[in-house]
């Protein structure tokens, strides 16, 4: 049981982390596009950097000095993939075919 504790420890710690980098993206394009707040677009965006941060943080090696430092960058990145995955989402599929055709 002590392992369960130190890895959702972990997880949670990766996960905030990557939710800080998630608002700080939030703020960025929010100021950037001089658009107003948005709470569900707020916890929305949270949530899911929250995810990524603490889904990546977790496959980075931990004697890695960087490994916060990518949690975080990966949360701020999180809204800007996804959002050209939305959009683009059917280009890159087709380039991934092609690309990695046998």
């Amino acid at each position: 049981m002590p392992d369960f504790a130190a890895f959702a420890v972990e997880l949670a710690i990766f996960g905030l982390l990557g939710a800080f980098g998630g608002a700080a993206s939030y703020v960025h394009r929010a100021m950037k596009h001089k658009s107003p707040f948005q709470a569900i677009s707020f916890v929305a965006g949270l949530f899911l950097a929250f995810f990524v941060g603490a889904a990546c943080g977790m496959y980075v090696a931990p004697e890695d000095p960087k490994r916060i430092f990518y949690s975080m960058a990966l949360g701020f990145l999180a809204s800007p993939i996804l959002n050209l995955a939305d959009t683009q989402g059917a280009r890159i599929a087709q380039w991934v075919k092609t690309a990695f055709k046998p």
